[in-house]
């Protein structure tokens, strides 16, 4: 199991990482984006130091930005892998070395397992749970194929519009938003990318041993 933190900078660094999740202009949230002059050099940095590099790029794309991806192919295929939604990485990595890992990392939820499991057929070296699907695994899951998601952030809903600028709400105050079937307040947030709302919380979380990825910021972990 490699244990994936979520990469802020080179002087906050977890010891007992195995690998970072390192922010692109292809990320949902763009807080701590590497711009693609750094990237290269970042992950050389990362490497030297014996740990693994993957690339966060979990936003669905625009046209003119799957154009753009192409341009980052070559850069990408540095590090070890990408953690993506949209299908259009698969189109442009399929041809990928074995080394480089297709990671599917969704923000919605799995009602089964199988359903997962469809995924691996189309590609895809990895799939990525999320926060909250780690009871569809036990130990007899074949979980090698499967990742956990325990992001301090969980990601709900992604609108590439700017919905709070155009019900003109202050964007630098923090707003929440409840929905009818949700018991607790959901954090809505506008990014340069568009919108986002999403949890915000601790738990401790339980997983199989046996897993490929166990991918988390700041939260508890108890391993079963």
């Amino acid at each position: 199991m490699e244990k994936v933190y979520a990469y802020k900078n080179l002087f906050n660094l977890a010891k007992d990482a195995d690998a970072f999740l390192v922010e692109t202009e292809f990320s949902s949230f763009s807080q701590y984006v590497i711009k693609k002059d750094e990237l290269e050099n970042l992950i050389s940095k990362l490497k030297e130091i014996n740990k693994k590099v993957y690339l966060r790029c979990d936003r669905i794309l625009l046209e003119d930005e799957i154009i753009k991806l192409n341009e980052y192919k070559e850069i990408f295929l540095h590090s070890d892998g990408i953690f993506f939604e949209d299908f259009a990485f698969v189109e442009i990595f399929k041809n990928h070395p074995k080394k480089f890992k297709l990671v599917f990392f969704p923000f919605e939820s799995f009602n089964t397992l199988e359903e997962a499991k469809i995924l691996l057929n189309h590609g895809i070296d990895i799939v990525i749970l999320p926060h909250g699907n780690e009871n569809l695994l036990d130990e007899n899951s074949n979980c090698d194929k499967f990742g956990i998601s325990c992001i301090y952030n969980e990601i709900l809903f992604m609108s590439r519009r700017k919905l709070l600028s155009l019900k003109d709400i202050d964007n630098n105050e923090t707003h929440f938003i409840q929905e009818s079937t949700r018991l607790s307040k959901q954090i809505i947030k506008e990014t340069n990318v568009g919108t986002l709302i999403y949890n915000e919380k601790k738990e401790i979380i339980k997983y199989p041993k046996n897993i490929a990825f166990l991918v988390y910021d700041t939260i508890f972990i108890e391993e079963n």
